[in-house]
């Protein structure tokens, strides 16, 4: 099994171990959660616009995310995508 993080000083060693313990799906998961909570909260606009705005937060949190090592590129570039398809399509309908 693995060890407890006895040495967790400070909030991302505590990120890294819950990583490192589910074989890198808590970092997966903390980006869907994010995307999902920003996505609820806007949802008294329309649908594009807060799929347009959760998208956009996480891209940009999955990248700091990711310079921290919690998730891999992947993530980033699902929801950098995910951005650029609804900013697109917000700017079409419009």
């Amino acid at each position: 099994m693995f060890d407890l993080p006895s040495n967790a000083t400070r909030f991302y060693h505590l990120f890294e171990f819950a990583n490192t313990a589910t074989s890198d799906w808590f970092g997966v998961a903390v980006c869907v959660l994010i995307w999902v909570v920003g996505f609820f909260a806007l949802k008294n606009y329309d649908t594009p616009r807060a799929f347009a705005f959760a998208s956009t937060v996480t891209a940009v949190l999955s990248i700091l995310l990711m310079a921290a090592g919690i998730v891999g590129g992947y993530m980033v570039a699902l929801f950098v995508i995910m951005s650029a398809m609804s900013v697109i399509y917000l700017y079409r309908a419009s």
